[in-house]
């Protein structure tokens, strides 16, 4: 299953990025902004990536402060955990993109363990 751990909040720049997010490892992130006290994280957006987090992340420098991400062992994992931020966090978000369902990768003919929304991949 999906690796349950946040790493985070940090900086969201390309080299914070760098530093604390291995390369070419599949998984989701949250973007957002960490609280002064530390003890908070104000979610505006997230995402996942099925190739390279670290990648993915970089596309987002510039647009939010803070951001946090967990790894995934599989594909398979990181669409469940796409699905279940996209139904937690989808009204809190402040992306627009946010909105629509996630879909399962290219080839991948998966349904949302919450809704069951089935992909239009073929």
């Amino acid at each position: 299953m999906t690796h349950s751990n946040l790493y985070g909040p940090y900086e969201l720049k390309a080299e914070t990025i760098d530093k604390k997010v291995p390369k070419g490892i599949v998984g989701n992130f949250l973007l957002g902004e960490s609280s002064s006290d530390k003890n908070g994280f104000s979610i505006f957006s997230f995402g996942s990536s099925y190739s390279d987090i670290n990648v993915e992340l970089k596309k987002f420098v510039g647009n939010y402060k803070h951001f946090q991400y967990s790894f995934a062992y599989s594909k398979y994992d990181t669409f469940y955990l796409d699905c279940l931020n996209h139904h937690e966090f989808k009204h809190a978000s402040v992306n627009d993109d946010n909105y629509e369902h996630p879909e399962p990768p290219k080839g991948c003919n998966w349904f949302c363990p919450v809704c069951g929304f089935y992909g239009h991949n073929e």
